[in-house]
C-alpha cells in the first residue's frame, strides 16, 4: 500500500519528457500494482543512457516520417 501512496500522488502538471512512474498492472501479475515508466523502448536499444534519450525522441511521433524512423 506504501508504493501506492508514493506513485499514486497528483500527475496534473507533469510533463511527457519526465516519465514519473504510473500505476500499472501487468498480465503476470494482475493483482498487483506495480510503478512503472512509460516510453517507447526498441529492442536493438542496449545502453541505458541511449535508452532514456530514445524515449524523448519517440514521444510525438509524426505520421509522416512513422515509416522512415527505425524506431517504429
Amino acid at each position: 500500500m506504501d508504493l501506492w501512496l508514493k506513485i499514486a500522488k497528483s500527475h496534473f502538471y507533469v510533463s511527457g519528457f519526465e516519465h514519473p512512474k504510473l500505476m500499472c498492472f501487468t498480465n503476470e501479475e494482475p493483482n498487483k500494482a506495480q510503478g512503472l515508466i512509460w516510453g517507447l523502448i526498441p529492442s536493438w536499444i542496449k545502453d541505458r543512457d541511449y535508452a532514456n534519450k530514445t524515449m524523448n525522441q519517440t514521444l510525438n511521433v509524426r505520421c509522416k516520417t512513422i515509416f522512415e524512423k527505425p524506431s517504429f
